[in-house]
């Protein structure tokens, strides 16, 4: 869940608006690892996000999003009396607090701070009965973003997205490039003085 706030420039007539934003596309995971030759991970992994955002006079928003980031899975090959293969996973969904600043009419650049739960598995010749899997939840986390968008009609909007996530509980950087479209639930023109 991440909750975001939007700065706007005041001009002409006010909206209060409520939008639910989605967007899907791919994330590249920066290797923190050290016991793991780079063959055997794969990094660049597909990443989606969605959140709700509620922008009353175009000045301040606040919303919710939630995401589904696949950071890597990694194959090895285990050699000892017996030969097994490994493989790992590890995907994130981010809780986060945002702040939106809209720098331009089609640009806006996005902050976040807040906490993910980190999902991992690890399985054994893969076998369901060698498979564990298990959760952490990290606090210490942030993002950073840009999302370029372009209006098409009252209530819809294309756009992209480009995101940095960084998690603290294990240093891990992540950034993903996605497609993103708005919808406009409410939209209510406000009068100003």
């Amino acid at each position: 869940m991440f909750a975001a706030a939007s700065l706007y420039g005041q001009t002409g007539t006010g909206y209060r608006s409520l939008k639910l934003i989605a967007g899907g596309g791919y994330g590249h995971y920066f290797n923190t690892f050290t016991n793991v030759q780079d063959q055997d991970i794969k990094n660049n992994r597909l990443s989606f996000s969605a959140r709700l955002i509620w922008q009353p006079e175009h000045l301040i928003g606040l919303g919710i999003e939630s995401g589904f980031y696949q950071f890597y899975s990694t194959t090895r090959i285990e050699t000892g009396t017996t030969s097994q293969k490994l493989t790992t996973n590890m995907n994130v969904v981010p809780l986060f607090l945002s702040f939106s600043i809209r720098a331009s009419r089609h640009f806006r650049v996005i902050f976040g701070t807040g906490g993910a739960i980190m999902n991992y598995s690890i399985q054994t010749n893969k076998s369901a009965k060698g498979k564990m899997t298990g959760h952490v939840l990290s606090m210490s986390d942030l993002s950073a973003g840009a999302s370029w968008f372009v209006p098409a009609g009252k209530r819809l909007e294309f756009g992209t997205e480009l995101r940095y996530l960084y998690l603290g509980k294990t240093s891990d950087h992540h950034i993903s490039a996605m497609a993103t479209v708005a919808y406009c639930i409410i939209n209510k023109p406000i009068a100003k003085p």
